[in-house]
């Protein structure tokens, strides 16, 4: 599963990862295919998140990781 379909798990909840969810699948830049959590960030600093909004990242991504059998390299 790819972190962004994963992370549609959280569409409309009223969170930091509910957010990041709105955010992602609002941004027409967001990377496509399977980015790396690298390629993600650097988008999101590029993109000038916040620091809640890379919190909310990471957060989200180790939980993904976790989920998905300890995939770190991908999305």
């Amino acid at each position: 599963m790819t972190f962004k379909k994963w992370i549609t798990g959280y569409k409309g909840l009223n969170t930091p990862l509910g957010d990041l969810c709105a955010d992602i699948h609002s941004d027409r830049k967001f990377p496509r295919g399977n980015p790396s959590h690298d390629t993600i960030l650097a988008h999101l600093q590029r993109q000038g998140a916040c620091s809640e909004c890379i919190a909310a990242f990471e957060e989200a991504w180790a939980a993904y990781s976790r989920e998905n059998g300890g995939t770190t390299s991908t999305v």
